[in-house]
C-alpha cells in the first residue's frame, strides 16, 4: 500500500507526521490544529485518532519506509546489529577474564555487558517499551465521565 493510496486529511497527515516525529499523541493532536476544551478532552481525540485505521497504516507505511532507507543507508539488518553486539560481549568478556585488568575495569566491563545484553534482549523483542491499553466503544458506554478520566488518567 502507497501513501497516496492512504487517503487522509490534512490534520491527520500532519497528526501522523507528529507521531512519527516522536511527538506524543496530545502534543501530535494540537500541532495538528486540533482543539479541545480540555487536556482530557485532547488526549480522547488524539486517541481516536491514533485508533483511525487509516492513520494507523499511514504511520506503519512511513515507518516501513524508514526502516528500508536507514537499512540501505547504513546496512542495518537485525542480523548484522545481533553480530556486532556479540563481537562486544566477546571484547568485554576477554577485558573482564584478564588477570591484568583492575577492578574498576572490570565493573565498567560487567556494566556495558549488562547494557549490550539488555539490547540485545530489545531487538528479540523481549522488553515491552510501549504499554498498548484497548478498550471497546460498548465498555466505555456506560462509565460516567468522572469513571473515563480516571480511566484516562491510569493510562497515562
Amino acid at each position: 500500500m502507497e501513501s497516496e493510496t492512504i487517503q487522509l486529511n490534512t490534520k491527520q497527515r500532519l497528526f501522523a507526521d507528529a507521531i512519527l516525529a516522536c511527538k506524543s499523541q496530545r502534543d501530535a493532536y494540537l500541532i495538528a490544529g486540533y482543539t479541545g476544551k480540555s487536556r482530557n478532552a485532547q488526549d480522547v481525540g488524539a486517541s481516536q485518532l491514533i485508533n483511525n485505521r487509516k492513520i494507523q497504516s499511514y504511520i506503519e507505511l512511513q515507518r516501513k519506509k524508514l526502516e528500508i532507507r536507514v537499512q540501505n543507508k547504513y546496512d542495518l539488518t537485525q542480523d548484522h546489529i545481533v553480530k556486532g553486539y556479540n563481537t562486544i560481549l566477546e571484547n568485554l568478556q576477554l577485558i573482564i577474564d584478564n588477570e591484568d585488568t583492575d577492578k574498576r575495569t572490570k565493573v565498567a566491563a560487567l556494566k556495558a555487558q549488562k547494557d549490550t545484553k539488555d539490547s540485545l534482549a530489545r531487538i528479540a523483542g523481549l522488553f515491552n517499551d510501549k504499554m498498548t491499553t484497548t478498550v471497546t466503544v460498548k465498555e466505555l458506554k456506560d462509565l460516567t465521565l468522572e469513571q473515563m478520566e480516571e480511566l484516562i488518567k491510569s493510562i497515562n
